[in-house]
């Protein structure tokens, strides 16, 4: 991971911005469900806080937020929307980002 942003970095050009979207470990509770009910759950890198700063350190400024608690167990769209707003609402707002299963921003390459 840090060498494909590394790579990413160098081929940006000045004050070019990398847009990121990314699963990050979220609660306990969301990595056992990962490893129940996909295959991919006990191999797929995610994200944490301590992670995403090393990943990006190449970069000058990085502005990233985590997100969504309970919406990632709807399993219809109706009930996701339902959920995600709760998210959005009550528990981005209470919840610790360690336990927050995505994380969304942005990097900037400044040079001189």
């Amino acid at each position: 991971i840090e060498k494909a942003i590394e790579n990413i970095y160098h081929n940006l050009n000045e004050n070019g911005i990398l847009l990121f979207a990314e699963n990050a470990k979220g609660s306990y509770f969301h990595r056992k469900l990962r490893r129940r009910f996909t295959d991919w759950g006990a191999i797929w890198f995610y994200f944490d806080e301590r992670s995403l700063r090393k990943a990006f350190n190449p970069f000058q400024k990085v502005k990233y937020q985590f997100n969504g608690i309970s919406g990632v167990f709807a399993n219809r769209l109706k009930l996701s929307r339902i959920f995600s707003r709760f998210d959005k609402i009550v528990l981005n707002k209470i919840v610790p980002n360690q336990m927050k299963y995505m994380v969304y921003g942005y990097a900037k390459k400044i040079t001189a």
